[in-house]
């Protein structure tokens, strides 16, 4: 109903101020390297292990040294699961006055969208919602692995478990008492250098990239040995290069910001909060800077486990995507009503796991 003093009073619309906040996808993009959908719920991470051995010396004519083999070993992990649902009332799309819309609109249909646009307009809205969400979780899953190695959930009437990718321990570490970065005695390069050592060592791959928490950020940047040596040009030197494509958004909002290359290494600053089981956290642990390997060998990977549901078998039973009772895919959509009251539901599955044959190609020092 509109309020009589509506009527009596002329309105302009202004502009609808757009608060949705875009999904995080910056750490997700810059270290997955491939993606794979499964058959099943299981995924099994193998790893080849060996040291840079030499040949030993033999006297001549001697039988040939026996030497070492590969070591092996083979992990398994449960895809966690993300099942999420959001209804549409007919209130919702029937009686109240959206945004940008006139107060009064005549039978003969001028000015106001049709009952089905309306509903077609909030289901598209809806499952845009949901799927933003489970991008946002995606992001904290591998900010996770970044930060520890390891993802924690465990929230009271949700799901709860552990998984552990196996990171050394040396690449979790703390800098020494009185080189943290906002110390006067500190010296950054040494961390850069160590960390390179670190991950070459371990996963013959190169540092490409140092991600900061904001007070990290701010420390590095006041830091008196980093003015000589930091190429601050700006991204006009950067643009083009495939890890930037998808920086520009996130430049907008103000969560990360491109800081420069230092000693070879494309600096960041990222600052995104997310909502976890109804707690906001900080993707990045606030006192940490992380080295990482974008390169195309850096062996992260997101998988997405097969997702067993009796409407995906019925509805997709000629399709590929359904095998052996499970619908095969990145995501898994289906809408229902109810009959009293009157709702539409609509449902996004997914079971992503973000994973590493290669758990050393990250390096995180506590630097504050």
């Amino acid at each position: 109903m509109v309020h009589p003093a509506q009527v009596l009073e002329t309105v302009t619309l202004n502009g609808i101020v757009d608060q949705i906040d875009m999904p995080a996808r910056f750490l997700r993009n810059l270290l997955i390297k491939r993606e794979r959908t499964l058959q099943n719920q299981t995924i099994e991470v193998g790893r080849n292990f060996r040291g840079r051995q030499g040949a030993p010396f033999s006297p001549p004519g001697a039988t040939a040294l026996i030497v070492g083999r590969r070591n092996r070993s083979v992990e398994q992990f449960t895809a966690p699961n993300i099942r999420i649902k959001r209804s549409i009332n007919p209130g919702d799309f029937m009686f109240e006055r959206e945004l940008n819309e006139e107060f009064y609109f005549t039978s003969g249909g001028g000015g106001r969208p049709s009952h089905v646009a309306r509903f077609a307009a909030h289901v598209a809205e809806t499952m845009t919602d949901l799927e933003d969400m489970i991008q946002n979780t995606e992001e904290w899953m591998v900010a996770s692995e970044m930060n520890t190695g390891t993802i924690t959930y465990d929230v009271l009437g949700e799901d709860s478990f552990f998984l552990d990718l196996g990171r050394p321990g040396s690449h979790t570490t703390a800098v020494g008492g009185g080189s943290e970065w906002n110390q006067p005695g500190s010296y950054p390069p040494n961390e850069f250098l160590d960390a390179a050592r670190l991950i070459a060592m371990e996963e013959n791959v190169a540092v490409t990239h140092c991600i900061m928490s904001r007070p990290a950020a701010v420390a590095f940047l006041r830091n008196a040995s980093i003015i000589q040596l930091l190429d601050n040009r700006g991204m006009s030197n950067l643009i083009g290069r495939p890890n930037l494509q998808f920086g520009t958004a996130f430049q907008n909002d103000g969560t990360m910001r491109y800081l420069g290359n230092f000693m070879g290494v494309e600096c960041w600053e990222y600052d995104m909060v997310i909502e976890i089981g109804g707690s906001m956290v900080n993707l990045l642990d606030q006192t940490r800077v992380y080295f990482v390997s974008a390169a195309p060998n850096n062996g992260w990977e997101m998988n997405y486990a097969a997702i067993p549901d009796l409407d995906a078998i019925q509805s997709m039973a000629n399709s590929a995507q359904v095998m052996g009772g499970m619908a095969i895919g990145k995501r898994f959509a289906k809408s229902w009503r109810t009959p009293d009251p009157t709702s539409q539901w609509i449902m996004l599955q997914s079971r992503p796991l973000p994973v590493t044959t290669r758990p050393g190609v990250v390096v995180s020092y506590r630097v504050l």
